[in-house]
Protein backbone atom coordinates (compact mmCIF):
# COMPACT_ATOMS: atom_id res chain seq x y z
CA UNK A 1 0.00 0.00 0.00
CA UNK A 2 0.99 3.25 -1.06
CA UNK A 3 1.09 6.11 1.84
CA UNK A 4 -0.61 9.53 0.46
CA UNK A 5 2.07 11.79 0.47
CA UNK A 6 0.39 14.71 2.30
CA UNK A 7 -2.23 15.59 4.50
CA UNK A 8 -4.19 18.83 5.19
CA UNK A 9 -5.11 19.86 8.74
CA UNK A 10 -9.13 19.83 7.66
CA UNK A 11 -8.30 15.82 6.02
CA UNK A 12 -8.52 17.16 2.39
CA UNK A 13 -5.75 15.47 0.20
CA UNK A 14 -3.62 17.58 -1.79
CA UNK A 15 -4.69 15.01 -4.87
CA UNK A 16 -8.13 15.99 -3.66
CA UNK A 17 -7.09 19.80 -3.96
CA UNK A 18 -5.73 19.41 -7.65
CA UNK A 19 -8.83 17.18 -8.95
CA UNK A 20 -10.50 20.12 -7.74
CA UNK A 21 -8.75 23.32 -9.34
CA UNK A 22 -8.43 20.80 -12.06
CA UNK A 23 -11.54 20.43 -13.18
CA UNK A 24 -12.51 24.13 -12.24
CA UNK A 25 -9.99 25.30 -14.95
CA UNK A 26 -11.36 22.34 -17.53
CA UNK A 27 -8.88 20.50 -18.09
CA UNK A 28 -8.47 17.20 -18.69
CA UNK A 29 -5.37 15.30 -17.10
CA UNK A 30 -3.55 15.11 -20.43
CA UNK A 31 -4.16 18.48 -21.37
CA UNK A 32 -3.13 19.63 -17.32
CA UNK A 33 0.20 17.53 -17.70
CA UNK A 34 0.93 18.97 -21.16
CA UNK A 35 0.35 22.39 -19.44
CA UNK A 36 2.92 21.25 -16.93
CA UNK A 37 5.53 20.27 -19.34
CA UNK A 38 5.32 16.51 -18.16
CA UNK A 39 7.29 14.78 -20.41
CA UNK A 40 5.49 10.88 -21.62
CA UNK A 41 2.53 10.40 -20.55
CA UNK A 42 1.36 13.89 -18.84
CA UNK A 43 -1.90 12.01 -17.53
CA UNK A 44 -0.69 9.40 -15.70
CA UNK A 45 1.70 11.89 -13.57
CA UNK A 46 -1.83 14.06 -13.22
CA UNK A 47 -3.61 10.70 -12.31
CA UNK A 48 -0.74 9.59 -9.80
CA UNK A 49 -0.82 12.83 -7.75
CA UNK A 50 -5.20 13.06 -8.06
CA UNK A 51 -4.21 9.58 -6.60
CA UNK A 52 -2.10 10.50 -3.87
CA UNK A 53 0.89 7.62 -5.13
CA UNK A 54 3.95 8.30 -3.49
CA UNK A 55 6.07 11.32 -2.80
CA UNK A 56 6.10 13.85 -5.64
CA UNK A 57 8.82 16.12 -6.14
CA UNK A 58 8.10 19.88 -5.07
CA UNK A 59 8.75 21.15 -8.61
CA UNK A 60 5.65 19.27 -10.23
CA UNK A 61 3.53 20.59 -7.61
CA UNK A 62 5.11 23.44 -8.70
CA UNK A 63 4.36 23.42 -12.37
CA UNK A 64 0.76 22.09 -11.34
CA UNK A 65 0.08 25.38 -9.20
CA UNK A 66 1.39 27.56 -11.82
CA UNK A 67 -0.97 25.83 -14.56
CA UNK A 68 -3.71 25.78 -12.26
CA UNK A 69 -3.02 29.33 -11.08
CA UNK A 70 -3.36 28.78 -7.88
CA UNK A 71 -0.23 29.49 -4.83
CA UNK A 72 1.40 26.23 -4.11
CA UNK A 73 0.24 26.98 -0.53
CA UNK A 74 -3.42 26.33 -1.31
CA UNK A 75 -2.67 22.44 -3.35
CA UNK A 76 -0.10 21.91 -0.14
CA UNK A 77 -0.65 24.10 3.00
CA UNK A 78 1.22 22.24 5.03
CA UNK A 79 5.21 22.93 4.39
CA UNK A 80 6.85 20.19 2.55
CA UNK A 81 9.62 19.72 5.52
CA UNK A 82 6.64 19.29 8.01
CA UNK A 83 5.06 17.04 6.14
CA UNK A 84 4.10 13.98 8.24
CA UNK A 85 4.24 11.59 5.30
CA UNK A 86 7.59 13.05 4.31
CA UNK A 87 8.99 12.78 7.69
CA UNK A 88 7.66 9.00 7.69
CA UNK A 89 9.60 8.69 4.84
CA UNK A 90 12.85 9.99 5.84
CA UNK A 91 12.58 7.74 8.87
CA UNK A 92 11.79 4.64 6.95
CA UNK A 93 15.03 5.72 4.18
CA UNK A 94 17.42 6.01 7.31
CA UNK A 95 15.78 2.74 8.37
CA UNK A 96 17.24 0.64 5.71
CA UNK A 97 20.57 2.47 5.53
CA UNK A 98 20.86 0.88 9.08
Amino acid sequence: MITPFCFLKESILVGKKIKEYRDRKGFSRSELGAICGFRGDGESVIAMLEREEGFPDLDKLKKVAEALSVPLEILCPVPCRKCPYMEKEKKNQEEMKI
